[in-house]
């Protein structure tokens, strides 16, 4: 199953992880604008990254 991370660079922290299937990318930039309003606010870089999840 695979994962994307919202990960803040300028604060090193994962800002949550969402599962590719429900969330593509689009919904993505909904959630970084509505949820994380104050790092974009302050200028945080916010990157999406891919993970892979190893399930067993």
């Amino acid at each position: 199953m695979a994962f994307k991370e919202l990960y803040c660079v300028d604060c090193g922290e994962s800002l949550g992880e969402y599962n590719e299937e429900y969330f593509h990318d689009m919904a993505l930039h909904s959630v970084i604008a509505f949820n994380q309003q104050s790092l974009v606010h302050k200028r945080h870089e916010i990157v999406i990254r891919n993970m892979l999840s190893c399930l067993k």
